[in-house]
């Protein structure tokens, strides 16, 4: 269920990318930026202070899953575990 939510969002975002106009639209205005706000608030719940810490940092993919929050995080960890694993 919490993979097909974030399916959603990440398939919205696409879609305001297609619809979105380069010519006459302003990106402040578009919904790709409400969009990209919900990914993060889902994502990263009350760690959005943190995330933005990291901005201009060097850091990898385990730092970005400790800021997730737990749901989250806990989906990432065994997505991560799967793609480990030798076929």
């Amino acid at each position: 269920m919490l993979l097909n939510k974030t399916y959603g969002i990440l398939e919205k975002i696409k879609q305001d990318i297609l619809k979105y106009n380069y010519t006459l639209d302003s990106i402040a205005n578009s919904g790709i930026r409400m969009s990209y706000k919900i990914l993060l608030v889902e994502l990263f719940d009350g760690n959005l202070e943190e995330l933005k810490n990291l901005k201009g940092k060097d850091y990898d993919s385990r730092e970005l899953m400790d800021l997730m929050g737990d749901r989250y995080k806990s989906l990432f960890e065994k997505i991560d575990k799967i793609s480990d694993e030798k076929i």
